[in-house]
C-alpha cells in the first residue's frame, strides 16, 4: 500500500514538473518571437531570418510585438520593378503550437497569413509560408456585421446564441470584437464560479479565417485560445459553436 501511494505521489510529481518545463517552453518561444526579423532567405520552401535590432529602410522586413500586434515593411504595390518603394502595415499575429497566424491590412485590402515555425534561436527564424489569403475589401459585409458587442448568451445543445447591444451588461457575461482585430470579454474574474460571481474585463485579439474565429485573450489564470465556429449572424444575433478552448 505505501510503495502504490509512493508510486502516485511521484508520478504527480513528474506531471507537475512536466507542466512547469512546458510552460517555460512556450514562454521562452514568445520571447524568442517577439523580435525584429530581417534578411530573408530562401532554401527548400525554409525561409530563413536574422533577428535584429529595428527594420531596416527600403528592405522586406516584419516584427511580432509581445502584445500581439505585428508589422510588416513590404512593397507598397504591385509592381516588383526597381526601385521599389516600402511601407509598413500593421495587423495580429495568433501562435497555436507551430503555427503563427496573421491578419494584416496592405496596400489591396486585407491579408492572412499562416506560417509553420521550422526552428528558432536567438538569432535566427526558420519557418514555411503555410497559405497566403488576400481580401480585395478592407473588410467583408461578413466581417463588419461581426464587429458590436454581444451578450445574453443562449444555448441550445453545442450551439450559442448570442444578441447584438450598444453595450456590455453590469455583471453579465458578453464580448466585443472591434476593429484592428481586438478582442474583450467580460466573465469571471476568478476561479470560483459559486454566486456571486465577480466580472472583469479581459483584453486580447480575434482574427477570422472563413466560418472560423480564432481568439487570443487573458483570463484570472493566464491566457486562454478560442476557436469558435459561425453557424449563422443576423444583423442582430450571432450564433456560434465552440470547437475548441486552450488554458495556459
Amino acid at each position: 500500500m505505501k510503495k502504490t501511494i509512493k508510486t502516485i505521489l511521484a508520478l504527480l510529481i513528474l506531471v507537475f514538473l512536466s507542466c512547469e518545463k512546458t510552460t517555460e517552453l512556450e514562454d521562452k518561444i514568445f520571447d524568442k518571437l517577439t523580435a525584429f526579423w530581417v534578411n530573408p532567405t530562401l532554401k527548400d520552401k525554409i525561409w530563413t531570418f536574422d533577428r535584429a535590432d529595428g527594420l531596416k529602410d527600403n528592405e522586406y522586413g516584419f516584427v511580432f510585438k509581445p502584445d500581439q500586434v505585428f508589422n510588416e515593411r513590404l512593397s507598397s504595390g504591385l509592381c516588383s520593378n526597381p526601385p521599389l518603394s516600402f511601407v509598413d502595415i500593421e495587423g495580429t499575429w495568433l501562435r497555436t503550437d507551430s503555427l503563427i497566424n496573421i491578419t494584416a491590412v496592405d496596400w489591396g485590402g486585407v491579408v492572412n497569413y499562416q506560417w509553420k515555425i521550422i526552428s528558432i534561436d536567438n538569432y535566427k527564424l526558420a519557418l514555411s509560408k503555410m497559405s497566403e489569403e488576400y481580401q480585395n475589401e478592407l473588410l467583408s459585409n461578413y466581417s463588419e456585421n461581426l464587429l458590436g458587442y454581444w451578450i445574453s448568451p443562449v444555448y441550445s445543445d453545442a450551439m450559442i446564441t448570442y444578441s447584438r447591444a450598444n453595450e456590455l451588461k453590469d455583471n453579465e457575461y458578453g464580448f466585443v470584437l472591434k476593429p484592428g482585430n481586438v478582442f474583450l470579454e467580460r466573465k469571471n474574474s476568478g476561479w470560483c464560479g459559486t454566486p456571486p460571481i465577480i466580472y472583469g474585463d479581459f483584453d486580447g485579439h480575434w482574427y477570422q479565417n472563413d466560418s472560423i474565429l480564432n481568439i487570443k485573450v487573458g483570463y484570472w489564470g493566464g491566457k486562454e485560445n478560442y476557436q469558435w465556429k459561425i453557424i449563422s449572424i443576423e444583423n442582430d444575433k450571432l450564433s456560434i459553436s465552440r470547437c475548441n478552448r486552450i488554458s495556459k
